[in-house]
């Protein structure tokens, strides 16, 4: 997870820099100068921008989809190394009239495969097992069990797995002759209980050699927690919620986990201090949690991104093209936008949202309306406010960041984030322009939707 929020990051940054400037509108207001002039407003009657009765935009919350495919060989490789060969030995077991009876049990080789939602991990047992009497031993057998441990694979809240349940079936048993061969007496209860004996301690080694992801994941939370700086004072933010985890699927020699991290992404273009955020949350199930994320990676730019890309801008009031001198101001506090050519003053618009261009590589302000007051100076003039508002519409915001640049860049930085011990790859079915809008005092968010799912799969 933490690998993919540093390839968004990657992708951010290679594409940053790339970004040019807008189209600017159409083309006019050399020929008639100030042939319509807007009144000034009397001093007495200030602007006053009233409040937005919209809500500030929020972006959809995310769930990156994180698919960790692990290789059973892996854990059969772990077990092998550190559980001992030999499991038990017994020297001195009271047989009663018969004598004692002393054994050694040797594991085989470990058999792990996945099934379901647990990883088997099954093992032979074979006992060599003796009857002794009087300084000397006058029996022998051969008894043989069959050891199975069944490992959740479903995680617990605390982000480690479950305990495993190890079961110990006698599959051979064992008697021995005693008295001259005159008593035939079965050892295989006393081999069994002893067997059933070394359960805790077959259960507690299988238990070691699991990983405890709770340390890893606990720094991984931390990592997305702050911000990761980018070019020209931009940085990634992930901006997580919470962990979940689906159904765990083993098939054969792969278990399957696939966990989903609930995000709000974020490109800051103007990067500030990192935001409160609550410590690594429990584990939550989520047996729904589809096979593809659905990544709502915003964009965000600051407040002055539309008064930037309309200055030097021509405009159409109907009656009359004007060109942007120059803007100041945020759209939803009140954007000052100073007219020269045809049509010449200043006019104060505000507006609450944005919404994606057709291009898919820039937005544009939706809603606009003019502040209190600006219609009658308009109607003075006979300018056309309505024709003037669609022309500011139509003005680019410029994204640095579109959705088709992020799809095929995305597959290739994953692979990048590939190691000795990791392959990290990433399926990228779809990237689209999602949404947009403004928030706080004027910040334009443009929402990419990416589709996905990004899968780890250790070495």
């Amino acid at each position: 997870m933490r690998r993919s929020a540093i390839a968004i990051g990657r992708v951010a940054l290679f594409l940053t820099a790339a970004c040019g400037p807008g189209a600017k509108g159409p083309s006019g207001g050399e020929g008639r100068v100030c042939a319509i002039q807007l009144l000034d407003r009397p001093p007495q009657n200030p602007i006053s921008a009233p409040a937005l009765a919209e809500p500030p935009f929020a972006a959809p919350t995310s769930t990156i989809v994180v698919h960790v495919q692990i290789p059973v060989a892996i854990v059969q490789r772990a077990l092998e190394g550190k559980v001992p060969h030999r499991v038990a030995e017994e020297k001195d077991h009271d047989l009663g009239v018969a004598g004692r009876l002393e054994y050694t049990a040797d594991r085989g080789p470990f058999r792990v495969s996945a099934k379901g939602d647990a990883l088997l991990v099954a093992t032979t047992v074979d006992i060599a097992a003796r009857a002794c009497a009087k300084g000397s031993c006058f029996a022998s057998c051969e008894p043989r069990a069959e050891v199975t441990a069944r490992v959740p694979l479903r995680l617990g809240a605390d982000y480690k797995f479950k305990n495993p349940t190890v079961t110990i079936a006698l599959t051979r048993g064992c008697q021995v002759r005693a008295l001259g061969g005159f008593a035939t007496i079965d050892v295989s209860p006393q081999i069994d209980s002893e067997l059933q004996a070394m359960r805790p301690r077959l259960e507690q080694q299988i238990r070691a050699e699991l990983p405890d992801l709770r340390p890893e994941t606990e720094r991984m939370w931390k990592d997305l927690v702050h911000a990761r700086p980018l070019a020209l004072g931009s940085c990634m933010r992930v901006l997580p919620e919470g962990i979940v985890q689906g159904k765990p699927l083993g098939e054969g020699d792969t278990a399957n986990l696939s966990f989903g991290l609930i995000a709000h992404p974020e490109l800051q273009t103007r990067c500030g201090d990192d935001p409160f955020m609550p410590r690594l949350p429990p584990l939550k199930d989520d047996d729904a949690l589809p096979r593809e994320g659905s990544i709502y990676l915003s964009v965000v730019l600051p407040k002055e991104a539309p008064a930037a890309s309309m200055e030097g801008a021509n405009v159409d009031l109907g009656s009359a093209h004007a060109h942007i001198g120059h803007a100041d101001g945020a759209t939803t506090q009140g954007l000052s936008l100073q007219l020269t050519g045809e049509a010449c003053g200043i006019v104060t618009v505000q507006s609450p949202g944005a919404a994606w261009m057709p291009d898919g590589h820039s937005v544009h302000l939706a809603r606009t309306v003019l502040l209190p007051g600006e219609p009658e100076r308009f109607a003075a003039a006979r300018a056309e406010p309505d024709a003037f508002l669609r022309g500011l519409e139509k003005l680019p915001i410029p994204v640095p960041v579109s959705a088709a640049e992020i799809g095929a860049m995305l597959p290739d930085l994953a692979k990048s984030e590939s190691s000795p011990k990791l392959d990290v790859s990433a399926a990228i079915s779809s990237t689209t322009p999602d949404s947009a809008g403004l928030r706080g005092r004027g910040e334009v968010i443009a929402v990419t939707l990416i589709k996905g799912a990004v899968t780890l799969r250790p070495k």
